[in-house]
Order: C-alpha cells, then structure tokens, then sequence
C-alpha cells in the first residue's frame, strides 16, 4: 500500500454462502475447510492486487490501491470468477460460493472509508439477492 500519497483505492467485501449448510451438514472441521478453501480463492485473485483481510467468520475485504486499480479489479474478479467455475465436484464438501461487492475512492474525490464499507457491503448483499432468486426460479 503506498504511504503518503492519495491514489484511488478499490474496496471488495466478499462473504461466504452456505457456511451454515456446511457446517450443519458437513462438520464443523469442513466448515473451516470451506472458510479456507474461499480464502485461498480470493488471495489468488484479489490478493495479487492488494491486501486481503478476514473481517470475520465468513467476510472477507481486499484493499486495492496500485497505479490502475480499476484494471486491478477486473483482472481479480476474472480470476475470481475463473477459479469459481473450475471447482471440481467432492462428495464431502460443496462447492464455494461467496458474494461480493466493490466501492471506488477516486483521488479526485475521496470517500471515507466508513462509506466504502457501507457501499461494497450494500452491492455484496444485492449480489446475495440475486444469487437467492436465481437459485428459486
């Protein structure tokens, strides 16, 4: 992350679905198999481009701010979306699936970290939205 200077900056919030599912249907242990497996997922993507934090349980948030984070995110959520679709089939344990959401700080107009939080997390629940009717039609 650069010190001292204002760059644009590109926050994903990205959370885990069906940790309830596994853990009830699975175990516990494979739950955290589940939490890991994501992890790894997003670090491979995401993580290249910036920092990858563990918010809590099953939320996780990257923090881009390289010299082209638009690029940087497209690029991670390629990868992203990449990974996701070559997940092989297991019998002991589904297949990840997570919900994310992005928000820009521009260096021409900055905003608050407490309001990027608010607004990737606003876009991760839509995308949690969709994912649910989808699955219902």
């Amino acid at each position: 992350m650069a010190s001292g200077k204002v760059r644009d900056l590109i926050i994903v919030y990205a959370d885990l679905n069906f940790l309830k599912r596994v853990n009830d249907h699975y175990g516990h242990q494979a739950g955290d198999d589940y939490i890991i497996r994501c992890a790894h997922m997003l670090q491979d993507s995401f993580g290249r481009y910036g920092r990858l934090f563990r918010l809590g349980g099953d939320e996780f948030m990257a923090v881009l701010d390289g010299e082209d984070v638009f690029a940087d995110y497209d690029k991670g959520e390629l990868a992203l979306l990449d990974l996701l679709a070559k997940q092989t089939p297991d019998a002991k344990m589904p297949p990840v699936s997570l919900s994310w959401g992005f928000a820009i700080s521009r260096k021409e107009k900055p905003v608050t970290m407490e309001k990027l939080e608010s607004m990737a997390d606003a876009r991760m629940y839509e995308m949690k939205v969709q994912m649910k009717a989808e699955r219902l039609d």
